[in-house]
This record gives structure tokens, sequence and C-alpha cells, in this order.
């Protein structure tokens, strides 16, 4: 019955606000309950998903699930272009944001396939020796960036077709299906992505693309 109750008081905290620490209960019950049984209880809700919990120890916040993506949580990560495959790295994104679970569902699709298509264009185009990912969940949207340090996405496609300026290469991509690898790729995967989110840039040698 003790723990029902501490339970109780603890989802009603949830309710309330968007995140709370184990500091937040004990003031809350006024030290009614040791530090060690708010835990446990935490540790239960969790388990039975009814809370989630992001950081370790004290630094450990909580919220309900459908709050766990207004935590304001970032990943990112350098890696080698060595044939990577951009699932596997989309993947690691998402053990690392568990918090990209509670998502709606319409984000969540819109958010792994711009992810997988940019940098999947990136691995496969650039010939960049390195590739940077970061991905932030913030109040009310989220940021995905991806850099490279390669030959540039409009310098290329100028050179493939033997267009004139990089204005030129812009225009044409953004008519979709235009891809330096044309056995391979559809070249639809930044025309699509550009159209999926609200706002998409890419930045290349001083030529900006802002849809």
């Amino acid at each position: 019955m003790v723990a029902k109750t501490l339970n109780d008081k603890i989802l009603s905290l949830a309710e309330k606000v968007v995140s709370f620490t184990t500091q937040d209960v004990l003031i809350l019950v006024d030290q009614a309950y040791s530090r060690q049984m708010v835990s446990q209880n935490l540790r239960e809700l969790i388990s039975d998903h009814r809370l989630f919990r992001t950081g370790s120890t004290r630094g450990a916040r909580y919220s309900l699930p459908h709050k766990a993506h207004l935590l304001f949580p970032s990943f990112q990560k350098k890696f080698r272009n060595n044939g990577q495959d951009e699932m596997i790295v989309w993947e690691e994104f998402q053990s690392k944001l568990p918090q990209i679970d509670s998502l709606p569902i319409f984000a969540r699709k819109i958010l792994v396939y711009t992810f997988t298509e940019i940098l999947n264009n990136a691995l496969s185009h650039s010939q960049s020796s390195v590739i940077h990912v970061s991905v932030s969940l913030q109040e009310n949207e989220i940021e995905v960036q991806i850099f490279d340090d390669g030959v540039g996405i409009f310098r290329n496609i100028m050179q493939k077709y033997s267009y004139t300026s990089e204005i030129e290469s812009m225009q044409q991509l953004m008519k979709g299906k235009l891809t330096t690898d044309s056995e391979n790729h559809s070249g639809e995967g930044v025309f699509f992505s550009s159209k999926a989110v609200d706002s998409f840039t890419v930045e290349s040698y001083g030529y900006t693309l802002l849809v």
C-alpha cells in the first residue's frame, strides 16, 4: 500500500511538470520516504514504462513517456567514411536518444527517412574522409546536422553535368531525379528530404540552398 501511494504521488508530480528529479520527489513528500525507497519506486515505474529517465545518478531526470521528447537531449558522432552503412549509424543515434520513440509516428518516419537519405548522400558522394553527424531534440523541433569536408554537392553536380555554375546545379537539384551516381541512386533523396521537413539547408563552398 505504501508503494502504491508513493507511486501515485510521483505520477501526479509527473503530470504537472515536464521533468523532475529524485530530490523533487523527496521535497514533495516532505522526507516521509527515504531516498532509497523513492529511487526504488522510480525504477519500478521505469520498468513498467510509466516513466522515462534521462541522465544517471543524481543528474537523472524523469518524465512521463509522452513528454520525453521535451527533455532536450542531443547526441553527436564523428566517424571515418569507410563503407559505413547509414542504417547502422541511425540505429546508434536511436539507441542514444530513446526519446525518439516517444515522438508522433509521422515525425519519426520523417526523421529516419531524411537522416538516412542525407547521410547516404554524404557517404556516397562527398568523397570526404570524415563525416560528422549531430541530432538535437528541442522543445518544438528536431535539428539534424551532417557535415563533411568533401568536394561539395553543388560543385560535384556542376562538374558531372557540365553546368556553368553552382546556381544552375541548385536549380537542377531541386527538380529531383538528379544524381552523380545513377547506377546506385535515383537522385530523389535530397529533393524529397527538402520537401518533408520544415527547414532544409545545404551549405557548400560559399553557396547556401535554403528550402
